[in-house]
């Protein structure tokens, strides 16, 4: 499952791709690029800039930890004929981050297998948690955390 970089659903498949941008339909990837033209008329050293005050903020969950990014995992759960999947994705600190994280992984691993589909999809999700545990940290912001502030921004700069 990908994230549309306009409106952050989540989407399976049909992605419109305009350069490293993402988008679920054609309506988010025309006004995603109205967006992003806003961003053509900013210098690039100031939209950095915001991007590394962005990265240097306060996580916003804990109000403790400093330097947050985003942090995905994944939600399965499944009741004899009824399943749900999602993906979330929070802009946290790293403890927070790897603590939702954990507690995705454990509700998958406990609500996961109780139908058909269940037992086939869980061991997948588990993994994708998994994975998603184990991406190491880094000082610098992730790609989708750039992406992130910059229709941020650009949603900001339109507005005013």
């Amino acid at each position: 499952m990908a994230t549309c970089d306009y409106c952050n659903q989540t989407y399976r498949g049909g992605a419109i791709k305009d350069g490293d941008y993402r988008y679920c339909t054609g309506l988010c990837h025309e006004r995603g690029r109205v967006l992003l033209d806003v961003l053509k008329k900013i210098p690039e050293s100031r939209v950095e800039s915001v991007i590394a005050d962005a990265h240097q903020s306060l996580c916003g969950s804990c109000e403790k930890n400093y330097g947050v990014d985003i942090y995905p995992s994944y939600r399965f759960w499944s009741a004899i004929i009824y399943w749900s999947w999602e993906t979330n994705s929070k802009v946290l600190c790293r403890q927070c981050g790897r603590a939702k994280q954990l507690e995705d992984l454990a509700f998958c691993l406990i609500a996961g297998w109780w139908s058909p589909p269940g037992i086939l999809i869980t061991p997948f999700v588990v993994l994708a948690n998994i994975i998603a545990l184990c991406r190491r940290a880094e000082s610098s912001p992730s790609q989708r955390f750039k992406k992130l502030v910059r229709t941020n921004l650009a949603r900001h700069l339109a507005t005013q």
